[in-house]
């Protein structure tokens, strides 16, 4: 009964061996798994089969001591009253090593008590000896009851751990061949030493099915043997291990710039040997078995997710996604272009940019009034095209656009926009008429009372009564005497809108209101043309007619303010940029088939040689001497460049420099040519010195390298002069009195001195106060001084470092 409870219970909780195949593959990480599970399972099965074989027949061991101590204890089992001669004396020589020997020994026994003593030992051990007997005979025939109950229960059962076989000795058969066949399989273990042992056991535990010589405690000792082999941990490890377990994961996100190197990496833990695998987009990429992956030049396709697969003979598990971008950082491959434009131009101005960028380039615009002054953000502008609507004058400046992403910005060069200043252009038509007297005598006129000043007036009521000059005006009117008559020259000139309405803001607005003007010069032309003969002038009685034939159109001029030229729309006049001047041309313009010569304000660019910085220049500056310019247009001085050929940058030292002077190194010297500005080093200290005058007040020696650098606005080097060696008088230098020294008389302090060495210049003071140059005698009126004891002192100039003072003491 206990054999048959322990044995059911084992097969109750034992796993079977393999599922039902039902045709569904899932590849080869699925099916290495289930090979692991499976023969850990059956591994850990057999084991627990043996086990509950072993417990079953220590369950019967425990039943036979049982039944051995209650037949020591029931007085009606006692055998005290056995003779000696009927207890097998092998079983004591075999149990307690009791042999003839010692028997003889107790025959030899004189004392009675001892004798009965030792009688009586031999009497209780002959009971036990039969105990035993009694007891190794029930040991034989339980083992014997255990082989047929288990036989029968394995029959009933049909399977060990899943696998089928019939009766006890095929199902330890069976068992052994599972052991043997995972064991055979452990190719990464040292396996074949637990092979080995196996086979040397295997027959023994087979016989706990067949051989009927078998006890039980014969046999608990073989299930020993097997279960030692069972409970080894190395195959437990092995084949009971789980796919890896990622321990650390890769970076969720990484951002690589392009061309930049990227690095990953994942950690697995496993008792298996691991191997790592990394995958983008679920491809596998080619030599990346380790757990770090390095990718190095990034490239746009290189963007993507990230997977590292940690495997083992079990099988395999996959990090969590790292998605990599890689990013450009932005760059330009279109900037803004300077430009001009006219001052409320309504196309206004158009500046474009354009970058590359990962991800896409944001963009803003920022402009500056200067180039000194700050930059400063356009709201609202977030494209990478600005549009200055209807520029005017605060909109000129410095503008540049800024391409960015998350990653990085890049700011383009600069673009300047210049605003042109526009006026409306006035078109003045020169004429001449001649008025001879309206008797047609041939008297000459030289007598008469009319003057040239009183005809000019008479003059312009007559054609205003006659003609209706509208919006036009008459300018430049010129009365000159002709013999008969006078000669009239006179400038119809239209209306002057500029200035007439400030809220004009752009080009249409301004032509719109200038055509009005226009068309009434025409029609007043026109009026001139048809009536000019009908005009009657009565100055002082004298009455004065058009002579026929004598009207005369000159060439018309576009009249523009200073420094403008006119626009090809023939309205506006417009500011010449820098690098042009205003000068006037004449031409002939072609109308509805007809020529007309006009003169009109151009913008022409300054000549080589020359160039002009503003806006509306009349006139261009030349470059220095020995300067010029490569091309014409130049619109800054720093265009200008010293010519092939022209004389080195010589320097010149004049007025006895260098010299040393109120503790200042001072040095005065002459170009040979015009330059741009100067800058003077001495030894490595440099300063300004464009004024050919220049001081230095730190030296620590006599001897100085000295030079003359020509600098361009940009503060590049033009030019430098070679390097010219400076050094100062060494000789000792000291003042003595001469005649009476110091006197005081006549109201007059009076010093005589002179200079010992080189020194040609002295400098006087009394009581250290205002100093100045001097010479001998000093002579200065006492009443500037008060009265006491006083100090004199002269110190020379002009010579060495090595130069000693005179001083003196006086009273007043």
């Amino acid at each position: 009964q206990v054999v048959e409870e322990a044995f059911y219970v084992t097969v109750g909780r034992r796993r079977r061996r393999r599922r039902q195949e039902d045709g569904s593959e899932n590849g080869e990480g699925d099916e290495n798994k289930r090979r692991f599970e499976e023969n850990c399972a059956d591994w850990n099965n057999m084991e627990q089969y043996f086990s509950d074989l072993f417990e079953s027949l220590q369950d019967v061991e425990q039943s036979i001591q049982n039944a051995a101590n209650l037949s020591l204890n029931d007085p009606s089992a006692n055998t005290t009253n056995l003779s000696l001669d009927s207890v097998n004396t092998s079983v004591l020589e075999d149990v307690f090593n009791v042999s003839s020997a010692t028997e003889r020994i107790m025959d030899k026994l004189s004392n009675s008590e001892e004798l009965k003593a030792v009688q009586d030992l031999r009497n209780e051990l002959q009971a036990i000896s039969m105990d035993l007997v009694q007891s190794a005979a029930d040991s034989y025939a339980a083992f014997a009851e255990w082989q047929v109950r288990l036989d029968l229960l394995h029959n009933q059962t049909g399977s060990v751990g899943g696998y089928p076989c019939f009766g006890l000795t095929d199902c330890l058969a069976t068992a052994m061949e599972v052991m043997s066949t995972i064991l055979k399989e452990s190719t990464q273990l040292d396996g074949r030493q637990l092979l080995d042992r196996l086979a040397q056991v295997e027959a023994r535990i087979l016989d706990l099915g067949e051989s009927s010589n078998l006890n039980v405690s014969s046999a608990l000792q073989r299930m020993e043997e097997i279960l030692n082999i069972l409970k080894d941990q190395s195959i437990l490890q092995y084949w009971c291990s789980k796919k890896p377990t990622i321990t650390k994961h890769p970076s969720l996100l990484v951002e690589v710039p392009k061309g930049g190197q990227l690095n990953l990496s994942c950690e697995a833990e496993s008792n298996l040997t691991i191997s790592y695998q990394w995958n983008k987009d679920g491809n596998a990429i080619a030599n990346s078995d380790s757990n770090r992956l390095t990718v190095t030049r990034m490239q746009r396709e290189d963007a993507g997710n990230y997977t590292c697969v940690a495997r083992n003979a079990v099988g395999s598990e996959e990090s969590v996604q790292s998605t990599v971008i890689v990013y450009e950082t932005p760059v330009f491959y279109l900037e803004p272009v300077s430009t001009a434009v006219l001052a409320g131009d309504e196309n206004g101005a158009w500046f474009g940019c354009n970058a590359t960028s990962w991800p896409n380039p944001g963009w803003k615009w920022h402009f500056r009034t200067s180039g000194d002054s700050q930059w400063i953000e356009i709201e609202g502008e977030d494209t990478n095209e600005l549009r200055v609507i209807k520029p005017q004058a605060e909109h000129e400046g410095w503008y540049r656009c800024v391409a960015y992403n998350k990653h990085s910005y890049l700011n383009s060069e600069p673009a300047f926009l210049r605003v042109l200043p526009i006026s409306i252009v006035r078109i003045a038509t020169p004429l001449q008429i001649e008025l001879v007297p309206a008797d047609n005598t041939e008297e000459d006129l030289d007598g008469t009372e009319c003057t040239e000043e009183e005809m000019e007036a008479s003059f312009l009521t007559s054609l205003m009564d006659t003609i209706d000059l509208k919006t036009t005006s008459i300018h430049y009117l010129k009365v000159q005497k002709d013999g008969k008559g006078f000669v009239i020259s006179f400038t119809i000139l239209s209306k002057n809108l500029t200035t007439s309405n400030t809220s004009r803001t752009s080009v249409g607005e301004i032509i719109a209101e200038a055509i009005p003007t226009r068309a009434d010069l025409m029609t007043v032309k026109e009026e001139l043309q048809n009536s000019a003969e009908t005009i009657s002038v009565l100055c002082n009685g004298l009455q004065f007619v058009v002579d026929p034939g004598s009207l005369t159109f000159f060439t018309p001029t576009y009249v523009c303010p200073e420094g403008q030229q006119l626009d090809s729309t023939y309205f506006l006049c417009v500011g010449c940029a820098p690098g042009a001047y205003q000068t006037m041309t004449d031409q002939v313009r072609v109308v509805q088939g007809k020529a007309y010569m006009e003169r009109y304000p151009v913008a022409k660019d300054c000549p080589i040689g020359t160039f002009s910085e503003k806006v509306g220049s009349t006139s261009c500056q030349k470059c220095s001497r020995y300067l010029t310019t490569e091309n014409p247009g130049s619109s800054s001085q720093e265009n200008c460049y010293v010519v092939q050929g022209a004389p080195e940058l010589n320097l010149r030292f004049i007025n006895n420099t260098p010299r040393i002077t109120m503790n200042l190194i001072e040095i005065e010297f002459i170009i040979t040519r015009p330059t741009l500005s100067l800058k003077c080093t001495l030894n490595n200290e440099e300063k300004d010195c464009s004024s050919g005058y220049v001081n230095f007040t730190t030296y620590t020696s006599i001897a100085f390298d000295f030079k003359v650098s020509a600098y361009n606005t940009k503060l590049d080097v033009v030019e430098e002069s070679r390097m010219v060696p400076v050094s100062f008088d060494t000789s000792f230098c000291s003042v003595h009195l001469i005649n009476d020294g110091v006197r005081v008389d006549g109201g007059n302090l009076t010093v005589e001195f002179v200079g010992r060495g080189p020194a040609t210049m002295f400098k006087c003071s009394v009581d250290r106060k205002n100093g100045a140059l001097c010479e001998s005698p000093f002579i200065l009126p006492v009443p500037h001084l008060s009265k006491g004891r006083h100090l004199f002192r002269v110190v020379p100039l002009g010579c060495g470092i090595k130069r000693k003072a005179l001083a003196v003491r006086f009273t007043v």
